[in-house]
């Protein structure tokens, strides 16, 4: 807690933003899962909740943790070795790779629009914006990985 001297003796806190880590993201919006019962059929919203609620967790918690070490630690490009050869290589953080095998091994975010997601064997096309919305909800820049998508 960041506390400031206002006037002789007079002190005000400055970090008045709750930290959200270890909530879940999809119980505490109010409107997901409303909305998603909305536009999904009954049974595919039963068959996802449990799948929502897992990952509103891991945004709370893991996923968080893993776009705080990302961001302090973005791609770098190498454009040349060490001997002046053109080499591009792109060096990653192993967050921000953690962070990427989430959004495409698991959840499948690249190919949802195209064929079955891997976690729940169908194709709903309502979901991918909700899942992306899951995702970017611990840090915007997470999305990066999956902005391509």
């Amino acid at each position: 807690m960041n506390i400031i001297d206002i006037q002789k003796g007079q002190e005000m806190e400055t970090n008045n933003i709750p930290d959200s880590r270890g909530s879940n993201f999809f119980t505490m919006d109010p409107y997901s899962g409303p909305l998603l019962k909305t536009y999904l059929p009954a049974s595919l919203y039963a068959h996802l909740l449990p799948v929502f609620n897992e990952l509103g967790a891991a945004v709370g918690s893991r996923l968080d943790e893993l776009a705080d070490t990302a961001d302090k630690n973005p791609p770098q490009l190498s454009v040349r070795n060490r001997q002046g050869q053109d080499a591009c290589t792109v060096t990653k953080h192993p967050a921000y790779v953690e962070l990427e095998k989430m959004a495409y091994e698991k959840l499948g975010l690249a190919a949802m629009s195209h064929r079955p997601a891997c976690w729940t064997g169908i194709n709903p096309f309502r979901l991918r914006p909700s899942t992306r919305c899951r995702i970017y909800s611990c840090r915007p820049s997470s999305g990066c990985a999956a902005r391509s998508a």
